[in-house]
């Protein structure tokens, strides 16, 4: 029985040989199946490589570790294998206190790594990630996949949202980054105002700098003064680059950015704050097949705005554009 085990390996592993000497089972190995599909099916040897590969890939994925959440009670958070917290149906519930979250800590992934988090917020503001006060964090390595779920009741003065940064804190994630941020509008006392999947404002700072990075924000018309959801929003001095630079050139020319929902370099509260403009904002979408699908909001309030954004390489734009004088764009 040992013996047939080992020689079964062995053929398995000859198999992928002939197909794959190279190929590292990672995040992309739906995409490189599919591609060998595509070239193979008429050769009966090679179906039978295949055959081999998608069971060995079924295998990789198998092995992804559950947690409960467990894991951010050190800093830095370090993942070396696939990681999934949480699940649609029980999330991972990220509530410290009124400010802070779970996850505002530093997290480092190794082995090209998924870290997939089904997570929410039923108290404070409502944030996955927020903080501020001069700190200074980063999110590197692999691949970070998250469904969030924004169920906090928020603020009569302040923002709400997913990853969320102020009062001069800089944020990085060099990570791949597919955020899927969910504002449910219909609760009882929840924020229809300032609200964004990604923000920065009082002189942050925040980075999203990965080779691909996706962005889904699902909300309301109703929301930010009829102008609906924001999927990025910069206000009073805080600066956002999405495949940007230190001075707002684009970073990376092959990388993949797409975004669903509205981009603002200022936002409206029915609080104390009122109207908050001087946001500044650079995004680059670049490598095919990058897309913003929303709406483009420059210098709208007080203050003097920037804004950045360019397309190229057969990217492209679903949306309106709206730009004040109140700026540089």
């Amino acid at each position: 029985m040992h013996n047939t085990s080992k020689r079964f390996t062995s053929l398995v592993a000859l198999g992928l040989s002939t197909l794959l000497p190279s190929f590292a089972f990672g995040a992309e190995s739906d995409e490189a199946l599919t591609s060998l599909l595509a070239q193979a099916p008429s050769n009966p040897s090679q179906i039978r490589n295949l055959q081999a590969y998608s069971q060995v890939a079924d295998l990789r994925s198998s092995r992804a570790v559950s947690n409960d959440g467990s894991i951010f009670n050190s800093n830095p958070v370090v993942i070396t294998q696939d990681t999934v917290i949480g699940s649609k149906d029980k999330r991972w519930n990220v509530t410290t206190d009124s400010e802070n979250t779970k996850a505002n800590k530093n997290i480092t992934i190794s082995n090209n790594a998924v870290l997939e988090m089904y997570a929410t917020n039923n108290a404070g503001f409502g944030y996955l990630f927020a903080g501020g006060w001069n700190r200074s964090l980063t999110w590197s390595g692999g691949t970070i996949k998250i469904d969030f779920l924004a169920s906090g009741w928020g603020g009569a003065n302040s923002l709400r949202g997913g990853l969320a940064i102020g009062f001069d804190e800089h944020f990085t994630i060099n990570s791949n980054l597919d955020f899927t941020y969910t504002e449910n509008a219909t609760g009882t006392g929840w924020r229809p105002d300032m609200v964004s999947a990604v923000s920065a404002n009082d002189n942050a700072v925040m980075k999203l700098l990965g080779n691909s990075v996706k962005i889904h924000a699902i909300g309301h018309q109703s929301q930010n003064k009829n102008k609906g959801i924001f999927a990025l929003m910069a206000h009073s001095n805080g600066r956002l680059y999405l495949n940007a630079k230190d001075d707002g050139s684009i970073n990376n020319q092959n990388a993949l950015t797409q975004v669903e929902g509205s981009i603002s370099t200022g936002a409206y509260s029915t609080g104390g704050s009122g109207e908050v403009g001087s946001g500044q904002i650079y995004a680059h979408f670049a490598g095919n097949p990058s897309y913003l699908k929303g709406n483009i909001y420059a210098g709208l309030y007080d203050g003097s705005s920037k804004m950045n954004i360019s397309f190229s390489s057969g990217s492209s734009m679903t949306g309106d554009i709206d730009v004040q004088g109140n700026g540089s764009h």
